[in-house]
Parts: C-alpha cells; structure tokens; sequence
C-alpha cells in the first residue's frame, strides 16, 4: 500500500522508522548529558541550556546564532491531535522569524 511519513500513522512502517519526520528531534536530555563537563563555576542559565541550540541538537538555526544570551529563555509544550494523541515530526518555528530556527516535536509530542 502506500505509505506516507508524514503521517504519524506510517511511523511504525519499516520504510518511514528512519525518516527524520517519524524521529524528531534529540532527546534533550541526551544532548544535554553528551555535553555536561567538569565546570568550577556556576555557569549562567544560557551557558546551561545553549548546547540546545546548534546544527547538531533539538533547536536548529539556519545560520549564526541570533540569540542574546543575557535575553534567554526555555519554552516547553507539546504537539497533540484532538484526541490526545502526541504528533511527532511537526515543524515548531518562530513567525515571521526564520532566522530563529526551528525544532521538530519527538515521539512524545514535545
């Protein structure tokens, strides 16, 4: 039959497992413990979450990071369907500001 990945009903098919919209984006956790070293200070809460915000991480930006680090903030939420259902794979970006990147929800809808 034919199979679509973005439709969070074609996941589980062999064929979309891999595809980028049926992973999502990383783990945060997981970013955030690949990237934890031994640090004497108290790091500042944007030294604490910028690992978050890269090429290789959950929040992808398109160029030079836009980001004023004494302005941050972390957003939560997640993606539902009407029925509760988490949709996985959805694109979470700023209006009118690209520049800002974007991120993918994961299995979880977050």
């Amino acid at each position: 039959g034919l199979v679509d990945c973005m439709d969070p009903d074609c996941c589980t098919q062999s064929s979309c497992v891999t595809n980028p919209l049926c992973r999502g984006s990383r783990d945060p956790l997981q970013v955030i413990q690949q990237s934890q070293s031994e640090v004497q200070k108290v790091p500042s809460f944007y030294d604490r979450i910028k690992m978050l915000v890269g090429k290789d991480s959950t929040h992808i930006i398109p160029g030079i990071n836009p980001f004023n680090a004494s302005l941050a903030s972390l957003i939560r939420g997640q993606v539902l369907t009407t029925d509760g259902t988490p949709l996985v794979g959805v694109n979470v970006t700023f209006v009118k500001y690209p520049h800002f990147g974007h991120t993918m929800t994961r299995q979880d809808g977050t």
